[in-house]
């Protein structure tokens, strides 16, 4: 499927500061749903894609095409002659919502929101926002060994196994410890070294922090009201929230 827009006379796309902007993957100013495995990515039609994921080793870049229900991977390294970077679909059944537990041959998101990687253990965590969940995807095939996985593949990467972090499978609520709620879980970041997940718990107007040892999930003591992005600073502990109706970006320190 394709779309577009009218840009009115006097439009342009600018580059700030003066510095080279490329496009990398889409059409600008068209959405829709298109790019198999291996597609050149700036070919492919994307559908609202929010956050981003790279793999600076492997130079893969993850990506959640939200409203085409689906994660996808750029691999980075495609030579300008064989037509740029290519885009494969590495979760997801495109246009095509549903949960972890529909099909067990292939993995349905509902609009996939945020993104972590794990790079030393080969694990994307992903913020199926639609669903209320936090997945965690085993990541297979390219750099990180040998492919194997039975839910969606491409020449690059294999999900080897998908398994539910946080929430319920469609169940939106309000819950912590080992049968935690989440309600539009929206960005995601992680803390590595002390094992720590945090979620931007969107429609319940809180952060929480998963222990991935254990899989307890804490609500963290603060107000906010509408919470999206997340970045952390693991050295000064110390993570950093955007309020979205707020209009105001938060310092949490963590200590």
């Amino acid at each position: 499927l394709l779309y577009g827009y009218y840009s009115p006379p006097g439009c342009r796309w600018s580059e700030p500061f003066s510095r080279p902007a490329k496009l990398l993957a889409g059409r600008l100013g068209f959405f829709g749903a298109k790019g198999e495995e291996g597609y050149p990515a700036t070919l492919s039609l994307l559908r609202l894609p929010r956050a981003l994921a790279v793999d600076v080793e492997a130079q893969l870049l993850y990506v959640s095409d939200a409203t085409n229900h689906i994660i996808r991977v750029i691999d980075l390294r495609s030579p300008k002659e064989d037509g740029g970077s290519r885009i494969s679909t590495v979760a997801g059944v495109m246009e095509e919502s549903g949960t972890i537990l529909d099909d067990p041959d292939k993995l349905h998101l509902n609009k996939p929101f945020g993104l972590a990687l794990d790079k030393s253990r080969g694990y994307l965590y992903v913020a199926d926002e639609g669903n209320h969940v936090v997945l965690l995807l085993t990541l297979s095939g390219g750099s990180y060994g040998d492919s194997g996985g039975s839910n969606t593949t491409n020449s690059t990467i294999t999900i080897g196994a998908a398994s539910v972090v946080a929430g319920t499978p469609g169940v939106a609520g309000e819950a912590t410890g080992f049968s935690a709620l989440l309600s539009s879980p929206n960005g995601l970041t992680l803390d590595s070294d002390r094992n720590l997940l945090y979620i931007a718990d969107n429609g319940n107007s809180r952060l929480c922090v998963v222990d991935l040892e254990t899989g307890y999930l804490s609500s963290i003591d603060i107000s906010i009201d509408s919470p999206v992005g997340l970045a952390i600073d693991t050295e000064a502990n110390l993570l950093y929230a955007s309020d979205y109706t707020s209009h105001v970006v938060l310092k949490v320190d963590l200590a």
